[in-house]
């Protein structure tokens, strides 16, 4: 509270001397500054703004706002101002490296490359551009080529533990679990205190249903982390794979103790009940889904099925029909609905017959 109270100060006497001298642009680089301190990002990135009004030209101000369009999840403004600074300054990689992670986001991906091989260009030795690189293969399903470019990225940073991670992670994307758990004990031994690193190995034995493993590094990530609330959803998938279906439901209901305003744990609890004929305590699950995520057609999809699983046809088609509305582009969702209203239509023509 004191640095706080501290830093409000320096913030307003820094406002009084840009009052007093509003053309001396040091002074809103250290308001700026100053605002960041406060996670006050919104009047950070306007007082950058105020900086291009004096001078357009300023490099660091682009950079500086279009990073904070760039965290604001604005990626066109965030392309638009570091363009600019690219101009004043083409042989900056960083800002090269920038506009491609911008146009990644964008899923623009000739645009993403084009940029990283002009920073690859002034920077052929930076790990880090290749690392995005491989990430973009992979945001793109080319695994191959992803796992090409995280080998270059450990080769040439062998102690970065997030260079692991990532070819781990494209390795369990392929199946190749005997190699992920590898990679990730790699980023353990450089990083022991990397519960991630513990929990990604977990989730790979329990892939190879090496179940006593998986427990192993269940434990050690919950160990080190106790209150990790995708640990216990992720031992809960396990436990539910290896057939304790009771000890899942509790990790579930662990996991939901946590965090109740994330879905995940509701939704897969919920899946996991129906699978045990207990669709009241399901729908229960599912409509807490719907209280988070009130515009997701798959949970109104699976209400749908339970209902019509319990032959509540009227309820069934209620859901079904909802979720028609939020995804009109699915013919599954739309094939779904029209043959529970027909279904429906013909019980009830049979009832008046009889």
């Amino acid at each position: 509270m004191e640095d706080f109270t501290y830093n409000q100060t320096l913030i307003e006497n820094t406002l009084e001397t840009i009052k007093n001298d509003p053309t001396n642009i040091e002074n809103y680089f250290l308001l700026g500054k100053l605002y960041i301190v406060q996670n006050e990002y919104d009047k950070a990135l306007r007082t950058y703004e105020e900086i291009l009004k004096i001078n357009p030209s300023d490099v660091q101000a682009l950079v500086n706002a279009g990073s904070l369009y760039f965290f604001f999840e604005d990626y066109r403004c965030a392309v638009k101002h570091y363009l600019i600074a690219s101009e004043f300054e083409p042989e900056s990689y960083s800002i090269y490296f920038n506009l491609a992670n911008a146009y990644a986001e964008m899923n623009e991906f000739k645009s993403a490359m084009k940029y990283y091989e002009k920073a690859l260009a002034l920077q052929p030795e930076k790990s880090m551009i290749y690392a995005a690189i491989g990430l973009l293969y992979q945001d793109n399903d080319d695994f191959e080529t992803a796992e090409k470019y995280y080998d270059k990225a450990i080769e040439l940073d062998k102690f970065d533990p997030e260079n692991y991670m990532n070819k781990a992670n494209v390795l369990m994307k392929v199946l190749k679990f005997d190699e992920a758990v590898k990679n990730f004990k790699e980023a353990i031994n450089i990083e022991p205190d990397n519960f991630k690193a513990y929990l990604c190995v977990a989730n790979a034995y329990s892939a190879m249903k090496n179940f006593e493993a998986a427990q192993i590094y269940f434990d050690k990530t919950l160990e080190m982390a106790p209150d990790f609330y995708q640990a216990y959803v992720c031992l809960a998938i396990s436990l539910s794979d290896e057939g304790k279906m009771q000890e899942a439901i509790e990790m579930y209901r662990k996991a939901i103790t946590l965090d109740a305003e994330k879905p995940n744990a509701y939704l897969l609890l919920a899946n996991l009940l129906v699978g045990d004929c207990r669709y009241d305590e399901a729908l229960d699950y599912y409509n807490k889904v719907i209280s988070i995520l009130p515009d997701d057609a798959d949970t109104y999809k699976l209400i749908g099925n339970t209902h019509a699983i319990l032959e509540n046809l009227d309820l069934a088609i209620l859901n079904y029909r909802k979720a028609v509305e939020l995804d009109n582009d699915s013919d599954e969702l739309k094939l779904i609905y029209y043959e529970i209203v027909d279904e429906f239509i013909n019980r009830k023509e049979n009832l008046n017959a009889a």
